[in-house]
């Protein structure tokens, strides 16, 4: 997979979308890498943490990734509940209507 992410990264490469566990295979990405290709050529990462989030630790700080998407309603049980979360150097500013 590196070789496959390291021809496909370049400088024009802008942001790098990832799972973090696969919901078919259950296999574990090795986000820590990904995250370093990316960062290399100065893309932003988000991952997909659906299908990691609810069944085992994520340690969010050592995946080293921009953005994180994870479900809520499968961690607490509410329904349409999800979060979307940036590092801090992101700040996104609220929509106001």
């Amino acid at each position: 997979m590196r070789m496959e992410l390291n021809e496909a990264n370049n400088r024009k490469t802008k942001l790098v979308v990832v799972h973090h566990v696969s919901n078919v295979l259950g296999s574990v990405l090795p986000i820590e890498d990904v995250t370093h290709c990316a960062h290399d050529v100065g893309a932003k990462v988000l991952i997909d943490a659906c299908q990691s989030v609810p069944h085992m630790v994520v340690d969010v700080q050592n995946l080293n990734a921009d953005f994180l998407v994870l479900p809520l309603t499968r961690c607490v049980g509410l329904r349409e509940l999800d979060s979307f979360t940036a590092r801090v150097t992101y700040y996104l500013p609220c929509l106001h209507f």
